[in-house]
């Protein structure tokens, strides 16, 4: 589907240079570009519901769910479900989890069992609950385009919150069983395995060439080993050990099919005619023909996703040249081009061609009648004079955006982005009760969003303020104490979701506060423990765990 999506969608010269790069590439980005730039209504998940013939695998894990195992799968397809309903389950006690609401409402999975449910978790969505026959495909669509939007490493918690009961529920004082994945877009799944707790065991069945016969499994230790001469695999239950979430590792090596079928003593009545519709066939029929803007834009999302910026800029100068010369080039091309332009010198620090290719965005806007578009390059400008030093331009920018944006009431993610860039420039010029109010106007946003992330943001910046309030011992106490309230605040949230470098950030301003309070040991333990999250992600040398290093020296003198 991913070489289909290529083929169909890139301009011919663009064709091979993707293509090469396919082994990089996740498939949910690319689903996600896909819609955000082809497909608004992600017509093409629709494909996945045209199988309905399950294979050996498909059988094997509607067995087990019929037997009291809890099975959830990244896959969008229905063909576990069709597994169920083959293997003589009622399509009324069949529940496919795949909204929020289901995942609110089924959390408990064990009480569905003993109700004599057969129960299907979907991770990342479905096209359709096949059991009330209905459309789920707008639940599927907000999941893609939250992974899609710049959260690698991110875990499915941190995107969608209320999917964590379920996951914690699911495996708490069980065994876990990774089956069919290969570990190699570890984005948000290995993230999201970091955070459990109470595993008994956890075992990957790590797939082998079909024409093996051999079966090996071992436990993995903790050694003093390079990592570096491990496979994937490997490295990744290594990681997952050391975030001490089950009691027992173990890989088993082994051909899937084979392993199924030494395990499964069933015979289900698999269908010998193949599934046979070709990707780009169905593509060509049921999405809309291409004019050559989108053809150009869309390998230029992928340049982007991969941070391929020299790729990037040689796709954004042959948008913008052959918006200039087609009146079949829509405006809105021209402008996602200059818009592109402008990030690619804001970048190189060139804060001149920037501010002219931001400029002539905002232009196109302007032509097009386009609020939104407006509104983001009135932002992207005071991006430029903010950090070329030009604060009353950049505040400017700012406050202009925000009153397109409460006029044409257009875009809710982003006022709050801007009340967030606005309050924390106005807290560097020290007008800190001006940038309280900024803030919490973004915090009621970011509540009626349910946002956990902006929210956590938001708070323990308003605890800074309270910091930058304190001017001497007589309203030291409260000021200080209220400050360590939102920290702690911000703290347990992102604990909840979770959200690693949030939660280092925080128990580092926790340890400020009580330093400020005079009180050593716990100023030593919260960052210490900032310390140890740092390290975990990797970043023990990043300019936030140096600070709290040198200032752990200075406690100690």
């Amino acid at each position: 589907m991913m070489k289909a999506m290529i083929e169909y969608a890139c301009a011919n010269e663009e064709i091979n240079p993707i293509l090469k790069l396919l082994p990089f590439i996740r498939f949910e980005s690319m689903v996600g570009l896909f819609q955000s730039t082809i497909d608004p209504n992600l017509e093409l998940i629709k494909f996945y519901e045209q199988c309905s013939k399950p294979n050996l695998q498909h059988f094997f894990l509607a067995n087990a769910i019929k037997h009291g195992h809890f099975v959830m799968t990244t896959n969008f397809d229905l063909l576990i479900e069709h597994a169920l309903l083959q293997s003589n389950v009622q399509l009324e006690d069949i529940i496919p989890v795949i909204t929020e609401n289901d995942f609110k409402l089924y959390s408990n999975p064990k009480i569905l069992f003993k109700k004599g449910k057969k129960t299907i978790y979907k991770l990342h969505g479905s096209t359709r609950n096949l059991a009330k026959n209905k459309s789920t495909k707008e639940s599927l669509k907000a999941t893609i385009r939250d992974l899609c939007a710049n959260k690698m490493g991110m875990n499915i918690f941190g995107i969608e919150p209320f999917k964590a009961s379920l996951f914690h529920n699911i495996s708490n004082e069980r065994s876990l069983i990774v089956i069919g994945y290969s570990g190699s877009d570890d984005f948000d799944i290995i993230p999201t395995l970091r955070v459990l707790k109470n595993v008994h065991t956890f075992i990957w069945i790590n797939h082998k060439d079909e024409g093996s016969d051999s079966i090996s499994s071992y436990e993995i230790e903790l050694d003093n080993q390079s990592t570096n001469s491990l496979d994937r695999i490997d490295r990744i239950l290594i990681d997952l050990k050391e975030y001490n979430i089950a009691e027992r590792f173990i890989k088993i090596e082994a051909s899937t099919t084979k392993l199924i079928e030494s395990l499964f003593k069933a015979k289900p009545k698999i269908s010998l005619n193949e599934f046979k519709i070709n990707p780009k066939a169905w593509l060509e029929e049921k999405i809309m023909s291409l004019n050559p803007g989108a053809k150009v834009y869309f390998p230029l999302e992928i340049y982007k996703n991969l941070s391929r910026s020299d790729d990037v800029l040689r796709c954004a100068k042959k948008l913008l040249s052959i918006s200039s010369k087609s009146k079949k080039i829509s405006l809105e091309f021209r402008a996602k081009a200059l818009d592109e332009l402008g990030s690619y010198f804001f970048w190189k620090e060139d804060f001149s061609e920037a501010l002219k290719f931001y400029s002539k965005a905002y232009n196109v806007a302007v032509l097009r009648n386009d609020p939104k578009g407006m509104a983001i390059g009135l932002n992207n400008k005071a991006n430029v004079y903010l950090r070329a030093g030009n604060f009353s331009d950049a505040k400017k920018c700012y406050i202009d955006a925000l009153e397109i944006d409460k006029i044409e009431v257009i875009d809710p993610e982003g006022n709050a982005t801007t009340l967030v860039n606005l309050a924390g420039l106005v807290f560097y010029q020290k007008e800190y009760l001006e940038a309280k109010r900024i803030y919490l106007e973004a915090l009621d946003i970011a509540e009626k969003r349910s946002d956990l992330r902006l929210k956590i943001y938001i708070i323990s910046n308003l605890g800074l303020i309270d910091l930058a309030l304190f001017k001497g011992q007589d309203d030291k106490q409260k000021l200080v104490k209220d400050a360590l309230k939102k920290f702690q605040g911000a703290l347990k949230t992102s604990q909840e979701i979770p959200d690693f470098y949030a939660e280092a950030i925080n128990s580092d301003r926790i340890g400020q506060a009580y330093f400020l309070l005079g009180e050593k040991a716990l100023t030593k333990h919260y960052w210490n423990k900032a310390l140890e999250i740092f390290s975990n992600l990797g970043l023990s040398n990043s300019k936030d765990a140096q600070i709290i290093q040198r200032n752990l020296k200075r406690l100690e003198n």
